[in-house]
């Protein structure tokens, strides 16, 4: 009983690990479209001495650095171990994206949270629902949440 406790504490650890690093990115993509407004209004002044337009595409936020999704999959993995390996029988051609998508399904992510976090605007959150729902050919009776989490939360724990 004491082993399952200390699991159980160990996966709510992870959990927690992988939200705060959500907020954290969530709030690091606000600072960032601040500035970007801000370049903006100073890019459409007349008055303006440089080109600003290679600086506030370098500003996009691509919210997790490639060793912080590394990160994120490790803890998301030890969460939910076997759940990359259904999806990806599911869905062979599934790509590292979309994988990265399907686990912030699972861990109740928003449109609004997932747009943050992998730093794309809301109108692609849902153009990729839509793609990925019919890539994995979900059944119209379902929702993309609910069968990706099916994934998820079926496991013998």
């Amino acid at each position: 009983m004491q082993e399952k406790e200390l699991i159980r504490l160990k996966l709510q650890k992870q959990e927690e690990l992988l939200r705060n690093l959500i907020a954290s990115r969530k709030e690091l993509s606000q600072r960032n479209e601040e500035l970007r407004r801000q370049l903006k209004e100073i890019q459409d002044r007349p008055e303006k001495v440089t080109d600003l337009g290679k600086v506030m595409e370098m500003l996009h936020p691509r919210l997790l650095t490639h060793d912080e999704e590394d990160q994120f999959r490790q803890s998301f993995s030890a969460l939910h171990p076997m759940f990359l390996h259904r999806l990806r029988q599911e869905c062979p051609s599934i790509t590292k994206g979309e994988e990265l998508f399907c686990m912030l399904l699972v861990l109740n992510q928003t449109n609004e949270e997932i747009a943050y976090t992998l730093g794309i605007n809301r109108p692609s959150v849902i153009k990729t629902r839509y793609r990925l729902r019919r890539k994995i050919d979900c059944p119209s009776e379902k929702t993309i949440e609910t069968w990706v989490r099916a994934l998820a939360f079926d496991e013998k724990e």
